[in-house]
């Protein structure tokens, strides 16, 4: 069945069901449970400047600003996105695998405000956020956008306190959760915004089993009582793979 699409008016918050994703390539099972759900996939590949662990992490390398308009590095996963009609602004700062020049795309967007480090802000992404009355609001965690779950315009999950704190200072709904039992190659643990991302206004598939976490009660619950559907893509553990950008949605 032919339909028509639109990238997400704003961004990580699709209304529809949303017809495209951005997403690490390097895991084929959650490619193929997305592409069962409907889905197309813009499968990120690796980017050899960052650390091996995070080379295809869509979240490092791609920012939806809004609309069709995306900030990135110069990756296939961008020619990509340019075919389907999106406009791309590359970055003129060096991305690289040393902290914090490996965070400069991962901005925690959230309805009309935007939360990370504005020490490194791309001159680009500031420029965009100015010019569109988007807030910003600082925080000491450069994995800004790893680190939170974005439920709806005014609700997020994160296990970063500073994250939480300036989230509720701005009035917004969050749940703070326990650090830890996200499993990502290379290091101690993953991040929760890198397990998850929103396929319609509805609903939010997540890249493992939520109850493996061990406050899955509070994560299920949290995004039960928005009248949100968490779905899950694997029986085993979460797994930050970068997260599930929506880029496109059914109009």
């Amino acid at each position: 069945m032919e339909f028509t699409e639109r990238f997400l008016f704003t961004p990580n918050l699709p209304k529809n069901d949303v017809s495209l994703v951005i997403m690490s390539g390097k895991y084929p099972s959650l490619t193929a449970q997305i592409n069962r759900l409907g889905i197309a996939v813009a499968a990120v590949e690796e980017y050899p400047l960052l650390a091996e662990p995070v080379r295809s992490h869509a979240d490092m390398l791609i920012h939806h600003l809004g609309k069709n308009v995306f900030a990135a590095v110069d990756t296939y996963t961008a020619e990509i996105l340019k075919i389907r009609g999106a406009e791309i602004i590359y970055i003129n700062e060096r991305l690289c695998s040393v902290y914090p020049n490996d965070v400069l795309l991962n901005f925690a967007r959230v309805g009309n405000r935007v939360f990370g480090r504005m020490d490194i802000m791309p001159a680009a992404l500031r420029e965009y956020f100015n010019d569109n009355g988007i807030e910003l609001i600082n925080v000491n965690q450069g994995y800004a956008k790893c680190s939170t779950a974005i439920i709806d315009k005014n609700s997020i999950i994160t296990s970063d306190k500073t994250i939480a704190c300036a989230a509720e200072g701005a009035g917004m709904d969050v749940l703070c959760i326990s650090p830890g039992s996200i499993v990502l190659d290379g290091y101690d643990t993953g991040f929760i915004g890198g397990c998850c991302g929103k396929i319609g206004e509805k609903t939010i598939v997540f890249t493992g089993d939520i109850y493996t976490h061990p406050d899955g009660k509070k994560i299920a619950d949290f995004i039960s009582d928005r009248k949100i559907e968490a779905v899950t893509l694997s029986t085993g553990p979460l797994l930050d793979i970068g997260g599930i950008i929506p880029a496109a949605e059914i109009c």
